[in-house]
């Protein structure tokens, strides 16, 4: 039970900086969510889950997320794996 709880701290940690990483690179770029949505063709609110709550998020926005916000997608997971 308590593996369990540990597990789950640890990703909660992981989604929450992938989550972070993300916001703070769309701020870097001065866009708005709903801004950044339209340019890459999804909803605002689309990029608020994606940033509040990544846990839900598609491995393949995550990719297309990190490709338009130039987030270098392997300095991001060594960085998750330090968690």
């Amino acid at each position: 039970m308590e593996e369990n709880q540990e597990l789950r701290k640890k990703l909660n940690r992981i989604n929450n900086k992938i989550g972070k990483t993300l916001y703070l690179a769309r701020k870097d770029k001065a866009l708005g969510q709903k801004e950044f949505g339209n340019i890459i063709g999804i909803s605002g609110n689309a990029i608020k889950k994606s940033e509040f709550r990544p846990k839900k998020l598609e491995v393949a926005l995550f990719f297309i997320l990190c490709k338009e916000l130039e987030i270098d997608v392997n300095k991001l997971i060594e960085e998750v794996y330090k968690i």
